[in-house]
């Protein structure tokens, strides 16, 4: 370990035993002193590092470790050694100074915490490692005046619980490092989800501590080093929290959404797990999976919808915290493969949900799929949805079966990701629920008839109902509690041609029209109506 001495600001490395020291947590700026400046022309005088040296010179420390200058960054062996060890090495410190550039000096009381919250620091991947695993955290203002302390000290725990308000971190890990083990995979990376790193590979790298992963680092990579930690962690965990990722997804206009992945694409998918736990249902035992050449091999239970296009969701043992009913059960969609129907697909667009736990079969094994799959196509679907509420007005569509079906909301009409077998019965329907902040919640049931000519869908007869859904049910459990009878779809609700809201109703227009190449596009206009 290269450490840098605090008073001669020389560099002295260390193998076996390593004295004590002081270790520096910071955000880059334009101007940092660098191994290699050290290394052709000495120490610069640096307010950054002079401050951090004598800080450690009075809390009696000769060494001091700060990663611009220490971590000769042109060997990629000493970056990778370093970025692995990065977490011992602040777990191993005596104290950390956390020094906040942006913060100006001279505020007090409130001000001083408004200051402190909007910081660079609390938004930084790199500092979240750098906040929890030391005992000791010490933050300073720009002019390296003390703000607070992270420690034991029964006198520094308010300004823990302010800490705890800025990062979403529970006190308990802020006072006692070692106990972040006791929270789930999805929890700790939620701590992260509001967390950027310059490059992109990083907002992996900078999480190998948190799950004491260590793993080879291949800058250039992209998104591909966040999958392939969330690979390692599922390799050394059975922590289903794992999965739980996109709770806050929204129906947006994004091709990303019209996707399928196994995994999540970073950690702002876990934006809103900060509750999530592990939890098991009485009776059952945490899944037992591995990876294969398939995809994840997994044991599971199922539930099917009762819809054309082979959508299921699959349970996972966690649970929002504190509302670990046994009689609810964490669910996340898929879609199953005509190819293979062991082969699932999870679709972006689906978030999950809690469904009734009677309502899954018996524990089997399936295979979820990395990504898309193969052999599918992109179809024309000639169908369109204009949602009409208003310009104030604020919903989102919650749940949409099925999910690939995602384009019929946007204006291209393409439908990304389709498996052709499953549109030659020349019909499907198409439901979802929208959740308004001014109505009570209700569904939309599209029947789509076409024929499928070309990888176009030409239509023949469309029908739209809507209905009002009483309660917090989701559209998935009153389709499965129908899931044996003849038409489940026609009792799973009270469809009506026009719904009453109350002040206005709700009302579905069909036009028709052709657009640039003369392709005739069929417009289902769901819009509201004064009494």
């Amino acid at each position: 370990m290269r450490l840098l001495n605090a008073r001669t600001k020389q560099f002295e490395e260390f193998y076996d035993k390593v004295p004590r020291y002081a270790i520096l947590s910071h955000t880059w700026g334009p101007d940092e002193l660098t191994f290699k400046h050290m290394e052709q022309k000495g120490y610069v005088p640096s307010k950054k590092i002079d401050g951090c040296c004598k800080e450690a010179l009075k809390d009696g420390l000769k060494f001091v470790w700060v990663d611009t200058c220490c971590i000769d960054k042109s060997s990629s062996a000493e970056l990778s050694e370093a970025i692995n060890s990065m977490w011992e090495w602040y777990r191993q410190s005596k104290v950390c100074y956390a020094y906040l550039s942006d913060v100006p000096p001279d505020t007090v009381g409130k001000e001083t915490y408004s200051n402190l919250s909007q910081s660079r620091w609390f938004t930084r991947g790199w500092t979240l490692q750098e906040l929890i695993a030391p005992e000791v955290v010490e933050f300073y203002d720009e002019a390296w005046n003390l703000i607070g302390r992270k420690s034991r000290d029964y006198h520094d725990r308010k300004f823990m619980k302010r800490l705890s308000q800025i990062t979403g971190i529970n006190d308990k890990v802020l006072e006692e490092p070692s106990s972040f083990r006791g929270y789930s995979v999805a929890q700790r990376m939620s701590w992260a989800s509001n967390r950027t790193t310059t490059r992109l590979e990083d907002c992996a790298y900078s999480l190998l501590g948190l799950f004491e992963i260590n793993m080879p680092l291949l800058y250039g990579e992209g998104n591909r080093a966040f999958q392939r930690l969330q690979e390692e962690i599922l390799r050394v965990s059975d922590d289903e929290s794992l999965f739980a990722w996109g709770k806050s997804h929204q129906l947006v206009e994004s091709d990303d959404r019209a996707q399928s992945h196994l995994f999540a694409r970073g950690p702002y998918d876990f934006s809103s797990c900060g509750s999530m736990v592990r939890a098991t249902p009485a009776g059952l035992r945490p899944s037992h999976y591995t990876m294969t050449n398939k995809g994840l091999y997994i044991e599971t239970s199922l539930c099917y919808l009762p819809i054309q296009g082979g959508i299921a969701f699959a349970r996972v043992n966690c649970a929002e915290s504190p509302n670990t009913r046994t009689e609810e059960t964490f669910a996340i969609a898929l879609v199953q493969s005509k190819e293979n129907d062991m082969i699932f697909s999870r679709p972006c667009a689906m978030r999950p949900i809690c469904l009734p736990s009677n309502l899954f079969s018996n524990v089997g094994h399936i295979y979820l799929h990395r990504s898309l799959g193969h052999r599918r196509e992109l179809v024309f679907s000639s169908l369109q949805v204009q949602l009409s509420f208003g310009l104030l007005d604020k919903y989102i569509i919650s749940e949409l079966y099925p999910p690939d079906w995602l384009a019929i909301f946007k204006n291209t009409g393409f439908l990304w990701g389709q498996e052709l077998e499953t549109l030659q019965s020349g019909h499907q329907d198409i439901l979802f629920l929208v959740d308004h902040t001014d109505w009570k919640r209700f569904a939309v049931w599209i029947d789509y008839s076409f024929l499928l000519i070309d990888a176009t869908l030409e239509p023949r007869e469309i029908k739209c109902r809507v209905a009002s859904v009483e309660g917090d049910k989701t559209l998935a459990e009153l389709l499965l509690r129908k899931s044996f009878s003849t038409s489940p779809i026609e009792e799973a609700l009270d469809w009506k041609e026009v719904l009453d809201l109350g002040r206005v109703e709700l009302r579905t227009e069909l036009t028709t029209t052709e657009d640039a190449f003369s392709e005739e596009i069929w417009t289902v206009c769901i819009k509201t109506h004064p009494h």
